[in-house]
């Protein structure tokens, strides 16, 4: 087998003295239409939520009670008590996971920090009436009463699960001005 024998030009390497230089080339190349890069495909993104919980099983059924949803999990599959995944026909809704299973970053000391301080899981339901009669039914703590928010002009009731985080049930946007 032959090599070929090296090259005797060296690659022709672009330097720019200053980064933002190239930054800047970089810019007008993704923002402009003349720009000579290609315009970004669209991605396709889909909520991937999970949150930590003491008891996967009891997270999971209250759950699919408030928001009719079911385990996409099979009911004897061993790793069931550590974690499951809520589904809405295909859709992925939740997916909870035990505290201290595994080695998950974040997913370890649940004493260290308020269970999803700063974080609302938010759900939009088709019908708003029944999920609130759901959550009562459950029993579950009500941080507010059903209101309207202006804005979106749809109606939300704020909860908390068995666990503390935050749970708000949404009608969808603009119901509240339909009435």
């Amino acid at each position: 087998m032959r090599v070929p024998a090296p090259s005797k030009e060296a690659p022709k390497i672009h330097i720019f003295p200053k980064t933002r230089y190239a930054r800047a080339r970089h810019f007008r190349a993704l923002f402009s239409s003349e720009g000579s890069m290609r315009q970004p495909t669209r991605l396709t993104v889909r909520p991937q939520t999970l949150i930590a919980v003491q008891d996967v099983k009891a997270s999971s059924t209250w759950y699919q009670t408030l928001l009719g949803v079911r385990s996409g999990c099979e009911p004897d599959h061993p790793h069931r008590l550590v974690y499951d995944r809520l589904m809405s026909g295909d859709a992925l809704v939740l997916q909870l996971h035990r505290w201290n299973a595994e080695e998950h970053p974040n997913l370890v000391g649940p004493d260290l920090a308020p269970h999803g301080h700063g974080v609302l899981l938010w759900f939009e339901v088709d019908e708003f009436d029944v999920a609130v009669d759901r959550a009562r039914h459950l029993g579950a703590q009500v941080i507010e009463e059903p209101h309207v928010n202006p804005a979106p002009q749809h109606r939300e009731i704020w909860l908390k699960d068995p666990d503390g985080y935050v749970v708000v049930l949404a009608s969808p946007d603009g119901e509240s001005a339909e009435a």
